[in-house]
């Protein structure tokens, strides 16, 4: 064995007797020295002084008070993520609610012609682009315009699609 090879194991030996032997007052809580304590000249032996004051022991902050990010808070997964230094964007203005008013319906496409009594009912005849209706109560037309009453002098027709009533005038009864 070369002098180095010897000197190497013995440094190794040592090593291990310090691990085993070494310290043998360790204490389970953390030891830490006041900051104002540590300033001391360099002239007093620090180790001495650390000996001779009392310690101070703090206690661990928890991670959630240290870091306040959210576990689902996005930015708190991806440390990656691309951040933009431009100030957010102003909040919108706020939105102003128009009452609407509920869809007229179509102008009547009817043109009162004439009517006659038959048979205990009203019958009643309107055109409207160049075609002539004959309607009683009851009766739809184009499937869009329900005739509901017809008393003169006024004829009631409702607009099926948004359930509107108009009525129409058709003179008094003779």
């Amino acid at each position: 064995m070369t002098s180095r090879t010897v000197i190497l194991f013995a440094a190794l030996a040592g090593a291990a007797w310090l691990a085993f032997f070494g310290d043998t007052t360790s204490s389970p809580h953390v030891v830490v020295e006041a900051q104002s304590h540590r300033a001391a000249s360099p002239t007093i032996d620090t180790r001495a002084t650390a000996l001779q004051r009392p310690t101070t022991l703090e206690h661990l902050v928890p991670r959630e008070k240290l870091l306040p990010l959210k576990a689902t808070d996005a930015t708190a997964r991806d440390l990656f993520a691309g951040r933009s230094w431009a100030p957010p964007p102003p909040p919108p203005d706020p939105v102003v609610v128009e009452a609407v008013a509920p869809p007229a319906p179509p102008p009547q496409p009817f043109t009162f012609i004439g009517k006659k009594w038959e048979a205990n009912q009203w019958e009643v005849y309107l055109s409207s682009n160049d075609q002539v209706h004959i309607v009683r109560e009851g009766a739809t037309v184009d499937q869009q315009w329900r005739i509901d009453r017809i008393e003169p002098p006024t004829l009631s027709l409702t607009y099926l699609p948004l359930g509107q009533t108009q009525t129409l005038s058709i003179g008094e009864a003779h």
